[in-house]
């Protein structure tokens, strides 16, 4: 996982899942630009839940890892083994509501549905 650039953009919010094994409602912090997306969920100061790295303009490569993800995983999104494909799939939804200035977008795969809500 590389380090953000101070070209880089930073985004804070709030995310919320549904449907899956859990429900959880926690922060989120994202650094991206164009090709890259960094995401680190946690839940209070110092619970680190999961980290998404992707690469690309709708995170072709992706890598997330975490005890929310139940170990780790690294390869293309659309690969992602089914209880991670949600997860996989939030850079595209981040980047495709960028293009559309929303503070909002869902992630979704199976039952499983994703919600964060950037801060303004």
């Amino acid at each position: 996982m590389p380090t953000p650039a101070k070209s880089w953009a930073q985004h804070t919010g709030q995310i919320q899942t549904s449907g899956g094994a859990r429900n959880i409602v926690g922060e989120i912090t994202i650094r991206a630009d164009r090709e890259n997306f960094l995401a680190e969920i946690t839940k209070g100061p110092g619970l680190q839940l999961l980290t998404i790295y992707a690469h690309g303009t709708l995170g072709e490569e992706v890598q997330i890892r975490g005890p929310l993800a139940g170990g780790s995983y690294q390869g293309k999104a659309a690969d992602a083994p089914e209880k991670l494909r949600a997860w996989a799939a939030l850079p595209g939804a981040f980047h495709s509501a960028q293009t559309q200035a929303r503070r909002e977008f869902k992630s979704s795969a199976g039952n499983e549905v994703i919600t964060c809500r950037l801060n303004p």
